[in-house]
Formats: C-alpha cells, structure tokens, sequence
C-alpha cells in the first residue's frame, strides 16, 4: 500500500485550508441549515487587488535584480575576454584576472541577496495576504451565523505531473472533490476584500 506524499513546501495555500475549518460540534446556520461554506483561496489570491499590487512589485523588485545580475555576468564576460588577450605574466593580466575574481564574487553576492530580498518580500506578502484573508472570512463566518470554512480548489488537476506521486499529492491536497455550488462564497470574500 502506498503512503500518502508528505506536505510539499511550495504548496502553502494548502495549509490554509486546517486554518480556515472549524468542524466541531457543527451548528446550523439561521439561513439554510447548512453550517459551513467554501472559499477558493486561489481565486481569492487573483483578485485581491492588494495581492496583485504586492505581487506586482515583487516582480518589478525582481526585474530590478536581473538586470543588475546580467550587468555583472557582462562585465565578467568582457573582463574574461580582456583576460584572455593580456600577455600572460604581465601586471596587466593579474590586475585583470583579479578584477574578474572580485566582479564574480560580486555577482555571487548579487544574486544571493537578491533572491534572499525576494524570498523575504514574499514571506511578508503572503503573511499579510493570510492574515487579511483569514479576518475577512472569520468576520463573514460570524456574520453569517457559520461554524467553518472549508478551502476548496476549483483548479483542473494539473497536466504538467510528471509522476503518480506528484498526482497524489494533488489529490490529497483537495480534500473537497464535490460540493454545492450555492455554498461557495469565494466572490463574497473577493468583495469584502477589496473594499
């Protein structure tokens, strides 16, 4: 028998979903009967207008920091050029040859704190992006009389898994494989998010 696929890192939208369920003792709601709904994280995060702004420069801080890369790998490959037609031996080559060492070092040093800068800036995006999303729906579950929220994924299963365990993994993270469409208060959230 096959054991299920441990937590994928990258897939953090899927811890969302234990933090939006609040399945004990389940109360019926004054509406329907009904005590819980849905909420397609993943459609939430591509209309949040503040999502989006963040995301947006993110991408634009790592623009930024590509072109300052490729500035570096340019410098180094005319440095290497000029390396290559020094006289070998001469102080004109080793001052080259040294000025390349520090040029790719410092490109190193670029790109590492570059991708540091952007993996912090996401961190603090996708916290803020939680946070603001959890207190829209803990305020709407109250509203409207619900004992939980359940994160649900409209997404098709994705066609690029290259293995049956990439396939599984999918499928346990959507725990939700069928639900009525009535209960989906996804555009809600998208409303009262963007406010």
């Amino acid at each position: 028998m096959r054991a299920r696929p441990t937590f994928h890192s990258g897939m953090w939208a899927i811890a969302l979903a234990g933090l939006f369920v609040s399945l004990p003792a389940l109360r019926p709601s004054a509406d329907d009967g009904v005590p819980f709904r849905f909420v397609d994280i993943n459609a939430v995060l591509d209309k949040c207008k503040a999502h989006q702004d963040a995301t947006s420069e993110i991408k634009a801080k790592m623009s930024a920091l590509q072109s300052d890369y490729e500035g570096k790998v340019n410098e180094i490959k005319a440095l290497e050029t000029q390396v290559n037609d020094a006289v070998a031996g001469t102080s004109e080559a080793e001052d080259l040859a040294r000025r390349l060492q520090h040029v790719k070092l410092d490109a190193d040093w670029l790109r590492k704190s570059g991708q540091a800068q952007v993996e912090k800036m996401s961190l603090v995006l996708l916290r803020k992006t939680y946070e603001t999303i959890r207190q829209t729906v803990e305020e709407y579950r109250k509203g409207a009389g619900l004992s939980g929220v359940i994160l649900v994924s409209h997404e098709p299963l994705p066609t690029s898994l290259k293995s049956v365990d990439e396939l599984i993994q999918v499928v346990y993270s959507r725990p939700v494989i069928a639900y009525d469409p009535a209960l989906d208060i996804t555009d809600d959230i998208i409303k009262m998010i963007n406010q």
